[in-house]
């Protein structure tokens, strides 16, 4: 199967007209289309280590939720991160492909499966895609618990279920949690739409002190995590659904944790 092949079945999987517009370029950012795949690597971010890792493992393609070029080049020196990244590719005819806000919005993508994570059922969007109330798309969503929870145990089942490295509260511990609304990553331009919405608690990352204080003002019970401890399960989540799709070939998750928190 070619590269060209491949990509026609993620378009399906996440239709790139489902990328906010606010969003840098979804889709193709490195492209030699008509190698042949006998292995893909999944990943969060591409990082020069994320290329030699997919070098070292012979694959063809590199698929990200977090796109490299975020800002068109116009250098490119070996010597910097981009530049590395972008002659790694090229010298060893690797494709980089990115999904973000495309796989964040699409049914089934990743707040769907962070969603599932932590226990949430019966979610939908929390903005549905283009203000359309009958798209199953959107940025977030708000889904139920099978049990009512104290905010403080459904923060510990949070913690758990995501391997989170840390984790921030917002809110009396013992309130009673059932309706739960999620934006995976940085989720903070959702936040008006939860305080509009008849939510328990929002789970998100990425937020700052008065982002909390903003809750607290307005009643809101938060969860907090760091950006990537919501996003790091693309990586599985993509492959997952490659694997059903394309099961004769070979799949490498490899995320590449660049910070650390000390305990």
């Amino acid at each position: 199967m070619r590269v060209k092949e491949v990509l026609k079945i993620l378009e399906k999987i996440a239709p790139l007209k489902l990328t906010e517009g606010y969003d840098a370029k979804n889709g193709i950012q490195i492209e030699e289309p008509d190698v042949n795949v006998k292995c893909i690597l999944t990943c969060l971010d591409v990082t020069p280590t994320t290329v030699k890792m997919a070098i070292e493992h012979g694959c063809q393609i590199v698929i990200s939720h977090h796109q490299p070029i975020i800002i068109p080049l116009r250098t490119v020196f070996k010597s910097d991160w981009y530049g590395e990244i972008v002659s790694l590719a090229l010298k060893h005819d690797i494709t980089i492909y990115s999904i973000h806000t495309a796989y964040d919005s699409v049914k089934e993508g990743l707040n769907d499966y962070v969603g599932k994570l932590i226990g949430l059922e019966n979610m939908h969007p929390l903005q549905h895609h283009n203000g359309d109330p009958t798209s199953p798309h959107g940025m977030g969503r708000i889904g139920v618990l099978k049990e009512t929870l104290p905010l403080d145990d459904f923060a510990k089942q949070v913690k758990e279920k995501l391997s989170a490295s840390t984790l921030k509260i917002v809110g009396n511990g013992e309130k009673l949690i059932q309706k739960v609304a999620i934006g995976t990553g940085n989720g903070l331009a959702l936040i008006d739409d939860v305080l509009k919405s008849d939510v328990d608690v929002y789970v998100t990352g990425d937020v700052q002190y008065h982002d909390m204080r903003k809750m607290v003002q307005n009643n809101m019970a938060m969860i907090a995590v760091e950006h990537d401890d919501t996003e790091k399960f693309f990586s599985k989540s993509i492959r997952e659904k490659l694997e059903r799709k394309l099961p004769y070939l070979q799949f490498v998750e490899f995320n590449d944790k660049f910070y650390h928190v000390l305990d």
